[in-house]
């Protein structure tokens, strides 16, 4: 996913915004989030702008996140986290 994102000259920041998206997501699900359906995808953003109380433009990065590591799927979600 970093490598991707490094391809398409994502900011340092931006990649780290998607990981930690997609990260937060596949901790709460426990699985890699390419795998998820769209209600599971769906319940995570309505708990990230319900409980969570982020702002709209905070679920709007995690929901560019989720599409774009479901449309890329080239590492492994344990690599994800290198960036740190």
């Amino acid at each position: 996913m970093i490598n991707e994102l490094k391809l398409r000259n994502r900011s340092e920041q931006t990649i780290k915004s998607y990981v930690d998206c997609v990260y937060g997501l596949a901790k709460r699900y426990m699985r890699d989030p390419a795998e998820l359906s769209v209600e599971e995808i769906r319940d995570y953003l309505r708990h990230l702008a319900g409980e969570r109380k982020l702002s709209p433009n905070t679920v709007n990065v995690a929901f560019n996140a989720i599409v774009f590591r479901k449309r890329h799927k080239t590492d492994p979600l344990h690599r994800t986290r290198g960036l740190r």
